[in-house]
Parts: structure tokens; sequence; C-alpha cells
């Protein structure tokens, strides 16, 4: 062989491994486009999960709070009605009775206000955060639907690149 055909060989070899290298890329990029897809749609659930999770909480609290503040008006028509029985108490045991009772209802009724109270405090305190997480969730999901687009675009030009250089 001679040396013009030898360097046209090696040439071709140098180009063909360009080729081969080139393909490799293409594929090595293409095959991280799922997990790429995934994480973009795993960021955005978290946020929507952070958001849905606020939400339920808020219900939760404000169920609890009307709750307990039914309870505390119980417990203070009990006292109240447990008061009007004293006159027509006639010993002593019925009249400690009642008056134990009256006591253990006040206190139950102290710590459903006390209850009622802090559930509102955390009502508020999420009903502030909330509109920051929902515009949080927002940008999340838009800079994902960015992203997404791009990868898709970026898997078109891969499909367009790859078959490109497989001819």
């Amino acid at each position: 062989m001679k040396p013009a055909e030898i360097r046209h060989i090696l040439a071709s070899l140098v180009e063909l491994q360009k080729a081969d290298q080139r393909l490799a890329q293409l594929r090595t990029a293409q095959e991280s486009l799922p997990g790429r897809r995934e994480r973009l749609e795993g960021r955005a659930q978290a946020e929507r999960l952070l958001v849905e999770g606020s939400r339920g909480a808020l219900t939760a609290d404000r169920t609890r709070r009307d709750l307990a503040s039914l309870e505390a008006a119980a417990a203070a028509e009990r006292v109240l009605a447990l008061k009007t029985k004293i006159p027509q108490i006639r010993s002593n045991d019925e009249y400690a009775a009642i008056l134990k009772e009256i006591d253990s209802c006040e206190r139950m009724k102290r710590t459903l206000d006390d209850e009622t109270l802090s559930l509102m405090e955390r009502i508020e305190k999420t009903e502030a955060d909330l509109p920051a997480l929902e515009s949080a969730l927002s940008d999340k999901e838009n800079e994902s639907r960015e992203e997404m687009a791009a990868v898709d675009a970026e898997e078109v030009t891969l499909l367009h690149d790859l078959e490109a250089a497989v001819v």
C-alpha cells in the first residue's frame, strides 16, 4: 500500500471514530432526558404537596377551632346550669359536689379557650403564609413547564442529530 492510501484510510478511521464518539454523546444525552423530566416533575410535585398540606392543615385547624369553641360554650352553659342549682341544694355534700363540677367545667372551658386561641394564631399564620406558597407553586410550575419544553426541544434536536449521524 502506498503512503497516500494509508493516510486516506487513517483519515477515514479518524472520521469514523469522531462520528462514533458523537453518536455516543448523543445517545448519552438522549438517555438522560427521562431522568431530567422526572426531576422536573418531582420538584413541581413537591411544591404542590407543600401547598396541599398547608391547605389541609388550615382546614383541620379551623375544624378543631370550631369544635373547641363549641365545647367551651357547652362547658360555660353547664357552669351556668350548675350555678342555678346552688340555691336548691340542701346538704353540704351536694354543695361540695356541685362546686367541684363547676370548677372542673371552668377548667375545661379555660383549656378549650386556650386551645382555641392557639389554633386561631396558627390559622392566621397559615393564612398569611399560604399566598406565598401558592405563588411559589405557580412560579415552580411555570419554571417546570419552560424547562420541560426545553427538554422536549432538546429531544427533538437529539433525534434529528442521531438520524443525521447514523446516515
